[in-house]
């Protein structure tokens, strides 16, 4: 039976979270080079590949793949950090809401959808909810619930 390893799974989401926040993932680059820059053992197997999405089926009948990534404005000293030591953040946690080094999502989003946070404003009516619970009394006398 499968079993999670918390301190493994900590230390890769440290890891995931640095990698989100450090690059700008939505200018990423890539190439993709012929079969044979793989070793010549798998040429036939990775020629044969095939999937719906024309983009991903490159990719998977390649002997190699290129990927450039630039580097989030800011961040630049921690990337170099990173490369020659290995350690993430300074060796520290993640940045948290409110350090220069977080980035909200809605920044992200933001980026990506080259929409400015300056412009935004609410879309539509409120919505109102109503939620179902379990804290619900029925009965008019609460006095045994105030006891």
């Amino acid at each position: 039976m499968p079993v999670v390893d918390v301190a493994e799974a900590l230390a890769e989401g440290q890891q995931v979270r640095f990698s989100e926040q450090a690059f700008e993932w939505i200018n990423a680059c890539y190439l993709f080079y012929p079969y044979f820059w793989a070793d010549q053992d798998g040429w036939y197997d990775t020629l044969g590949e095939t999937d719906v999405d024309p983009i991903f089926q490159s990719f998977l009948r390649s002997g190699y793949a290129r990927l450039q990534v630039p580097v989030r404005p800011g961040f630049e000293k921690l990337v170099l950090y990173y490369l020659f030591t290995g350690d993430l953040w300074r060796g520290g946690e993640a940045p948290v809401i409110g350090d220069p080094f977080y980035l909200p999502i809605v920044e992200e989003l933001a980026e990506a959808t080259g929409l400015s946070l300056s412009e935004a404003a609410p879309y539509g009516e409120p919505w109102t909810y109503r939620l179902p619970t379990t804290l619900v009394a029925l009965d008019t006398d609460v006095s045994d619930i105030l006891r």
